[in-house]
């Protein structure tokens, strides 16, 4: 049985909470309205009982989404609640142009010398005299006010962490409720106070604003997603980079030559979907472990963007049949030899001849006393278009290169030539060439 503190902590258990606070809320809103003979306050009461159903809404939303994803549905059914985001986005919209709406017919028909206020009351809000306040009703407001503001950062943080986003929006909806709470309280306070009831108005019509700019935010993030629209060119580039940097990937699919797409991207709900396509020579067990490698580097990166759930999908292609030669940078101790982080810390070099990603024919040359240049130049006279290096904390062949060429020592003509490339393990049994 899942505990008590576990189940409050989970979207279910949040939204029970959101219900309880809707259900007092309807209760002691219509009660003081009532009694009071506050148009306002009735209105905000009538507007919880659709909350509840609203949060009603949210809870089936998410029992729906959270199912597992099969083969009719490859991707789950979280886009579910991007469509709840479209809706609730749409109805804040409209309610935040309702209240600018009447608060500017109300600061309008304050500031006129013709009506006097109870005028005002009686011929565009419908009742018979201002109502008249006392500090309970305010004490009421206010603490509806924080209830709304804590319950919704309870919801938007519980959806967040859950990853999901119909939970997300009916916080933001929550927190808009309280803003707007917050400004009929300045209302009665002003009322009780100076006898001004329309200072709410002045303040109402702030609180539209930050609920359109929310359903504006709310509703373009569901629409995206529905959409299927691209999580960034910038992202997009950053992966390609990466996938490029790592050993073995030739480069990546593209629809002219290959006929297909090489890299996609795009959200189901909350969770980013990222389909990549390569093209590589390597072994069925190297490219496993090179698409690891690189799922593990894509997946690092996008949480870091705050992109905290990833899926992956991955597949290589072999290029057309192109002897290549590769070289790799090899540290020999006794009888085991590994991928060196280096060509500088390097023993050796392994050159090997690739067909389709498999080494068909390999020679080692001992280099531990070469200088440098002359390890640059043999790979250069043995016309290798690549060196291979496992990388570790100490610098990479690369940037003592680039230094290299920035202290004079290299012209950057004789080293333009080599291509530097990332080892997805140190192990030259798993890259197929021992």
């Amino acid at each position: 049985m899942m505990p008590i503190k576990s189940f409050f902590r989970g979207p279910y258990g949040v939204m029970a909470i959101v219900l309880v606070m809707y259900f007092l809320k309807v209760t002691v809103k219509l009660t003081v309205g009532y009694y009071t003979g506050s148009q306002m306050i009735t209105g905000d009461g009538w507007h919880n009982t659709a909350d509840i159903f609203e949060a009603l809404m949210v809870v089936a939303t998410v029992m729906v989404a959270s199912r597992p994803s099969d083969g009719s549905y490859p991707f789950g059914r979280k886009n579910l609640e991007s469509l709840f985001g479209l809706v609730v986005g749409f109805f804040l919209f409209l309610m935040g142009l309702s209240v600018a709406g009447k608060s500017v017919l109300g600061i309008t028909l304050s500031l006129s010398p013709l009506l006097s206020w109870k005028t005002i009351a009686q011929q565009y809000f419908q009742t018979e005299a201002v109502p008249e306040y006392n500090w309970w009703v305010a004490l009421i407001i206010l603490v509806s006010a924080i209830l709304s503001l804590v319950v919704s950062r309870l919801q938007i943080v519980t959806g967040k962490r859950s990853g999901h986003e119909s939970l997300v929006a009916d916080g933001e909806e929550t927190a808009s409720d309280g803003r707007l709470e917050f400004a009929v309280l300045a209302g009665v306070v002003g009322q009780l106070l100076f006898g001004w009831s329309w200072l709410e108005y002045p303040f109402s019509l702030f609180v539209a604003y930050l609920m359109i700019c929310t359903a504006w935010e709310i509703f373009w993030k569901g629409m995206d997603a529905v959409l299927q629209k691209s999580i960034g060119a910038e992202h997009e580039k950053v992966m390609k980079d990466l996938a490029l940097r790592l050993h073995g990937v030739v480069r990546i699919s593209d629809p002219l030559i290959d006929g297909s797409v090489g890299l996609k991207t795009f959200r189901v709900g909350p969770t980013v979907i990222v389909i990549l396509k390569l093209i590589s020579d390597e072994p069925l067990e190297t490219t496993y472990v090179m698409k690891r490698a690189l799922a593990t580097k894509i997946v690092a990166y996008l949480r870091e963007q705050g992109f905290m759930d990833a899926k992956y999908y991955i597949r290589t292609s072999p290029t057309p049949a192109l002897p290549t030669r590769v070289a790799y940078s090899i540290v020999r101790e006794g009888a085991v030899d590994v991928i060196a982080p280096n060509l500088i810390d390097a023993t050796h070099v392994r050159i090997c001849d690739l067909e389709h990603g498999v080494c068909y024919r390999w020679k080692d040359v001992d280099i531990g006393s070469m200088s440098l240049s002359e390890r640059m130049t043999l790979l250069r006279e043995k016309h290798v278009s690549a060196l291979c290096e496992f990388p570790s904390s100490t610098y990479g062949t690369a940037t003592y290169l680039v230094k290299c060429v920035q202290d004079g020592i290299i012209l950057i003509e004789n080293i333009q030539w080599l291509q530097i490339q990332e080892a997805p393990s140190f192990n030259p049994k798993v890259l197929g060439i021992d």
